[in-house]
């Protein structure tokens, strides 16, 4: 296998996400909706600005980085919209099963009405992938609402294209 080759077998391939950080992986498109939700940050006045904070020149600025972007992120529906964003790019990516995790760190317990995941558990505990020629579901995002996740997964059907 030629190294071209072997790199569009690899972006073609099925993939698994064994540990993964919700808030770590928030697109950027969708963290600057949030950006721009909660009225805007002068630091990074536009998109560029926005890719370039996650330029990290150390671990110390990668731990402020993380601390900035997790300001967005202040209620659920900020958790169910990342996760929508996040299912997508791991459905490009052709990953088809992750073990996520989240932290929704400073937010009450979720209330009458809010996005759970089927077995009651709060917004934002798994999130599975999967192709449809027997070795999964289409794609589930555990933290959207019922009609969100099966708009999702109609959406996201038929990527089979890998073999």
């Amino acid at each position: 296998m030629t190294a071209g080759s072997t790199a569009d077998w690899l972006r073609r391939v099925p993939k698994v996400e064994l540990h993964f950080h919700l808030e770590g992986a928030i697109p950027h498109a969708a963290l600057w909706a949030l950006v721009q939700k909660y009225g805007g940050d002068p630091a990074v006045p536009d998109r560029q600005a926005l890719v370039r904070r996650f330029a990290y020149r150390d671990f110390p600025h990668f731990i402020e980085t993380w601390i900035w972007k997790n300001r967005f992120l202040r209620e659920y529906e900020d958790f169910s919209m990342i996760a929508e964003a996040v299912a997508r790019d791991l459905a490009r990516q052709k990953v088809r099963y992750v073990e996520a995790h989240y932290f929704a760190v400073g937010l009450p317990p979720p209330g009458p009405g809010a996005a759970t995941v089927d077995r009651g558990d709060p917004p934002g505990a798994r999130a599975r992938t999967g192709d449809r020629d027997g070795t999964g579901g289409a794609v589930i995002a555990s933290w959207l609402p019922a009609d969100r996740r099966r708009q999702l997964a109609e959406d996201l059907q038929g990527d089979t294209d890998w073999r």
